[in-house]
């Protein structure tokens, strides 16, 4: 013990997700690696996890060097994959979501289903560790909460017997409880009588049926699952591989907070090469690489898309290029390469509704162009009792800083113009305009709508931005 106390400190100490969790949250450690017991329990059937517990300690086989290393092997094994589960469990919690880590215990399946049978060729068990082990059992299904109970749940597919009850025969979380607590009680009446005849070949028939009964609602799970993905995809699914003629092509987009779409879509097109964002905001976890463009000139010039002869833009991202192909019912539109890749225009900080908070901005790259730029302002969804909005628009021309960001010349000296949105209107602002120009509209704190509990957002405007050149 003082040796492994001398090893935490020297090394493990050192080892961020160890030193947090040990250190900072041994409680979520014990929490969410009993939470994650509940699905493991539950998948095989209960009856292996107490037969295979109690199978640490047969006293009839303590003279068999086979079985002594046996239980040394499984004991340990359990420890160790017991406490890797609560210690990822803990940090995930801290740094991303608070999850069921069902499917870390899964190694441990063949140890417990071994226990459980040498459990049933042994004449005599041992009480206590029966006892131990059903106690183990009954404070996870008695105490620890269930997440949702919705196919599937990847972390936990484990869930998928409660999962089916609440869905199917409508059972209530705390009957889904007494069900679980009568499988714990059917399961150590089955190993007190386990050398009846017949007992044996019941239980694995009764333990099989019940394991592919989960597997195969979990898999009906999933079926319906990418049933709902594909129906919101692009068909022909293959739709960007067959206007692109093979030649590589890239994904770019902005505000992506659900990549599952864009995943896809790269799937099932192999010619898409690269997923990008404007913004920064798809992940790097992706089936490729991710990058975000930098700005190079004010006229909108790309980079990192080097070698891409097409590409498909996303959410509000329009390019100097001809398009190729816009889906109905959809925000892709793919373009066609022709010279250097470069923006149209770019708005920032407007949500998918076009809410903005208190600021946003509009640039329009494409050069040698002049006309009118319209600037929609609307409160028409906001009826309450908030002041009306003082409007600032500052308008001009475009340089690229040192992050390659536009920013808006002369910072001081643009035009400025003043508009009040009174809540429940709308108003349509026309500004002569020379491309390349950006435009900055804020609205003051004082003029916000605070957030409400149906609404955690703080909201200025509604904006709309186009422009139209002269003819």
């Amino acid at each position: 013990i003082g040796a492994l106390f001398l090893f935490n400190r020297l090394f493990l100490q050192h080892i961020e997700i160890w030193q947090v969790s040990t250190q900072h949250y041994k409680n979520r450690m014990i929490d969410l690696g009993l939470r994650a017991a509940i699905g493991f329990f539950i998948g095989l059937g209960v009856l292996p996890v107490i037969g295979g517990l109690a199978s640490l300690r047969i006293p009839e086989r303590r003279g068999e060097p086979v079985y002594r290393a046996f239980a040394a092997y499984a004991g340990a094994t359990i420890v160790c994959v017991g406490l890797y589960t609560a210690v990822k469990s803990a940090y995930l919690s801290t740094v991303f979501s608070t999850l069921w880590e069902e499917r870390n215990l899964f190694y441990l399946s063949p140890i417990l289903l071994t226990g459980t049978a040498l459990c049933f060729a042994s004449k005599r068990l041992s009480a206590g560790a029966i006892a131990a082990a059903t106690a183990l059992v009954l404070v996870v299904f008695v105490f620890k909460p269930y997440p949702q109970l919705g196919t599937p749940y990847f972390e936990s597919p484990g869930l998928s017997i409660p999962t089916l009850l609440a869905q199917d025969a409508h059972f209530s979380i705390g009957e889904i409880r007494v069900f679980t607590v009568a499988v714990t009680a059917l399961s150590v009446a089955l190993l007190v009588v386990r050398r009846t005849r017949g007992i044996a070949v019941l239980c694995v028939l009764v333990g099989l049926a019940w394991m592919l009964t989960a597997e195969i609602n979990t898999s009906r799970g999933v079926d319906k699952l990418a049933n709902a993905f594909r129906t919101n995809l692009v068909h022909p699914l293959d739709w960007v591989d067959v206007r692109d003629h093979g030649k590589p092509a890239a994904y770019l987009g902005q505000g992506v907070r659900d990549p599952n779409g864009i995943w896809l879509t790269e799937f099932w097109n192999r010619t898409i090469k690269r997923v990008e964002s404007l913004d920064g905001s798809t992940s790097q976890d992706g089936p490729g690489p991710s990058q975000t463009p930098s700005i190079l000139d004010r006229t909108g010039r790309l980079s990192e898309l080097d070698g891409i002869d097409y590409v498909v833009a996303d959410n509000g991202v329009t390019l100097q290029a001809p398009k190729v192909y816009s889906p109905p019912d959809s925000s892709y539109v793919l373009y066609r390469k022709q010279g250097p890749w470069r923006l149209l225009d770019e708005d920032q900080a407007v949500y998918s509704d076009d809410w903005v908070s208190g600021w946003s901005t509009y640039t329009y790259f494409h050069p040698g162009q002049t006309g009118t730029v319209y600037v929609t302002l609307s409160r028409l969804a906001y009826n309450g009792n908030a002041p009306a909005a003082h409007v600032e628009i500052d308008v001009g021309g475009v340089a690229i800083d040192a992050n390659q960001q536009p920013e808006l010349v002369p910072p001081r000296g643009s035009r400025h113009l003043h508009r009040i949105v009174n809540n429940g209107t709308k108003q349509i602002v026309p500004i002569k305009v020379t491309a390349p120009f950006r435009l900055i509209l804020h609205v003051p704190p004082a003029d916000l709508i605070p957030p409400t509990a149906s609404e955690p957002r703080t909201l200025g405007v509604q904006v709309a931005f186009s422009f139209t050149p002269s003819k």
